[in-house]
């Protein structure tokens, strides 16, 4: 396939995700992209503690899918990394460490919105944790690899608008 070809079926599939990041700032697309790449390892470490009997299983399966996903996944940092000196210059929340703020913010959330539920729900949840990574492992063929080609997007965007 030439170049104008591929360049044309790139902007058709990512089409509707560009639509959808100019509704959205640079720091929320950056969050979104974290979320969706940190909730398998956040849920994991949360399931440790409340559900210790999931562990084993459930830090194999993590790893499993981080290796097998790691080139997206190191795409993923490298991309968090630039969001990090970006956002800092920003003047984002977490001084030197934004994107480290983020994800603490994040594994906050998720204990909150767990904190009502009784030890037998907190099991049932962790134990479901192999059909988390199974999702994870169709979001990062499709909606994770869209989400951060958005970012990329963007970061280039606003390295151009700083240039001018």
């Amino acid at each position: 396939m030439n170049t104008p070809i591929r360049m044309a079926c790139l902007v058709l599939a990512l089409a509707p995700a560009f639509a959808v990041a100019a509704e959205k700032s640079y720091m929320t697309l950056v969050g979104d992209l974290l979320a969706a790449t940190e909730s398998p390892r956040m849920i994991r470490e949360y399931c440790a503690k409340r559900a210790p009997v999931t562990d084993a299983l459930n830090t194999r399966m993590y790893e499993i899918w981080a290796m097998r996903h790691k080139d997206l996944l190191g795409a993923v940092a490298e991309q968090l990394a630039r969001a990090n000196v970006r956002l800092k210059n920003q003047g984002a929340p977490g001084g030197d460490r934004p994107i480290d703020s983020m994800r603490k913010i994040a594994s906050e959330r998720l204990e909150q919105a767990l904190l009502g539920t009784t030890q037998a729900e907190v099991e049932r949840y962790c134990g479901g944790y192999p059909q988390l990574i199974e999702k994870k492992d169709k979001e990062a063929e499709t909606s994770i690899r869209q989400l951060l080609s958005v970012v990329e997007y963007a970061d280039r965007m606003l390295t151009e608008q700083e240039r001018t």
